[in-house]
This record gives structure tokens, sequence and C-alpha cells, in this order.
């Protein structure tokens, strides 16, 4: 299952939800963890649009297409319909008869009863026909009632089965195009320390420093960090990726004659496994194919994104102890 999508459902033969997946049961789901799917999803079924968004109820319904078929109803995304039972009403049931027993010989006695049925009259008109007379409604017991007034299902044939949405994973095309990469600014000083930090933090968390000397040495690391690119990495794009106006990451990519280098790729703690680096790399390597070009990359050895990067074609090409430089050779 390593090339869904984000927002993909699939369905599944058992009863609960792998890593990256989430039952289609109406759950809410918190935006700061799942910033790829809300992108994809909004509000469309619920949630404040704030902090939470709804996964879609599809407990006891069946999925279908948006739109409209020829001569069929129009259907909206989010829309629902119809119900899993139906108690029937008399309206809705098929027109029948109901019929009532009876017999010739004399009969036996004069009170009705479940028991007993119509006879030839003995002894006594069965019948009376005279207005004025005082008419008394037969017994209810005279046709038993049937019928448990229960609702029935009113759910199509269906395999027991579990409909599960893609929370991690590829973003689609569609997601993609809501991201937007920018050259980086002046102002974006601010974001590039906080990003930088959220890096950083764990390795910092294990030392023995104060938070004014964690927030020193992350401001000269960035600082030479950033010196260092700019003096050796000629033909760079700097970019800020940015997502409805707010910005998520960074994104440093050289192109040089016969090579494409990933200078730098970088998200916040909360857009990160959501797809967003894997949908812009990939992106990447569709140019680098198209110009027959290799792409390169330096990973930390231990760094867990080195999986993905093996997923995605790079491999080992050089090591010094710390850091591996990756390539990906062109796909023709």
């Amino acid at each position: 299952m390593s090339d869904q999508f984000v927002a993909e459902i699939r369905v599944f033969p058992f009863n609960y939800a792998p890593k990256g997946w989430a039952l289609c049961n109406g759950q809410l789901m918190r935006i700061s963890q799942n910033a790829a799917l809300f992108s994809l999803l909004g509000t469309t079924y619920g949630g404040d649009g704030t902090q939470t968004f709804a996964l879609p109820n599809l407990q006891g319904s069946a999925p279908m297409q948006q739109g409209q078929g020829q001569g069929l109803s129009s259907w909206a995304l989010g829309a629902a319909s119809g119900v899993e039972n139906v108690t029937l009403l008399q309206s809705e049931m098929p027109t029948h008869n109901h019929t009532i027993n009876t017999m010739s010989d004399p009969g036996t006695t004069q009170a009705p009863s479940p028991s007993v049925v119509l006879a030839r009259s003995a002894n006594a008109n069965a019948y009376q026909n005279d207005g004025s007379a005082k008419f008394a409604q037969m017994s209810l017991d005279m046709l038993a009632s049937v019928g448990g007034g229960i609702p029935h299902s009113n759910l199509q044939a269906v395999r027991d089965a579990q409909l599960l949405h893609c929370t991690r994973g590829r973003v689609p095309d569609t997601a993609l195009s809501m991201m937007l990469l920018r050259p980086v600014r002046t102002d974006d000083d601010d974001f590039l320390l906080a990003l930088f930090a959220s890096v950083r933090g764990p390795e910092l968390d294990q030392l023995p420093w104060t938070d004014q000397q964690k927030a020193m040495f992350v401001r000269q690391q960035l600082d030479a960090q950033t010196a260092h690119w700019r003096a050796h990495y000629q033909d760079t794009s700097f970019d800020i990726i940015e997502r409805d106006g707010n910005a998520i990451g960074r994104f440093y990519v050289a192109r040089w004659r016969t090579e494409i280098r990933i200078v730098e790729i970088a998200l916040m703690p909360e857009h990160r496994d959501a797809g967003v680096g894997t949908a812009l790399i990939r992106e990447l390597l569709k140019d680098a194919d198209r110009t027959a070009t290799r792409v390169t990359l330096h990973v930390d050895i231990f760094n867990r994104a080195r999986r993905l990067y093996e997923r995605l074609g790079f491999v080992a090409n050089e090591e010094n102890g710390v850091q591996v430089l990756m390539e990906r050779a062109p796909v023709r």
C-alpha cells in the first residue's frame, strides 16, 4: 500500500485501520496533524474548520460519484440520502386482498371469536339491513393481527468490508496545486529561524544548555548554513513553501548543467508526514526525467527520510561517516 494518495478511499476486509489510514465513520480529525488531508476535504463532511474536520460517515452507506448522470438526480459532494432501515407504511404496501373464511354448515354460536367462522344462519337472521337498528361493530378479534412493525434493512447486498480513508501517502496534483513556491524574502527570517529550530530541536534537547544558549546556537548555525549555501551553490532557487498564504517549509534546489541538487527540503512539524515533501520531489524528478538529468542530495546516515529517498529511486553514492550522498538516475 505504498502508492496510496492522501484522501483516497479503499475497501479492506478487516475491522481496524492500519497506520496511515482512518475509518470512514464520520470521526473528527485534528487539522494540525492532518494538514494535507484537510487541504483536500475541508469541512465538506463536518468539523469547525479551525481545529477539526470530519471524515465522511460511510457506515451503512454506499459511496457514489458526485454530479448528475443522464436522466438522474444531481448530487453534490458530501450530500447524503437514504436510510439503513425502513418501516413500511400502509400507503407503501402493494395492493392486496384479505379473505374471511366461511362455511355453509348451520351456525352453532352467536359470538364471534378467532376460533369460529361465518356460517349459515340458523334459528336467527345472520344479517340486519334495518337502518334504525342499533348496529354493533364486529369484534377486532375476528381477524388476528400479524407482523411486528419492525423496520427491515434497506441495504443492498454487500460483503462484510471496511471503507478506510488514506491519511498518509502521496499528495494528489490537486493538493500540489494548492502549494506555492516563492523566493525567500528578508521578512522570512523569523520563520526560517523557527523552522531550523524545529529541525535541530531533538538534537539540542539532549544538551544541558539553557534556552538562551540554544537560541544563540540555532541563530549562529542558521546564519552559517545560509552563508555557505549562498556562496557555494550557484544557480540555486531558495524558495519558501506556502499553503493558503502561510509559510510551511523551505525547498532549495540547485540546477546545474548535468545535475540537479536538492540542497534542502524542510517542513514545519505539523506539515510533516503528510506527503507534501514527497509530492514536491516527485515533481522535480519528472522535470529531471524530461531533461535526462540526474538528481542528488545529502542526507544524514540515520535520518529516516533516507528510506523515502530510496523508495523514490535514490541510491547511496558516497558516505563520509555523517552524511550520505544519494543519486537518482533519470528514467528514460
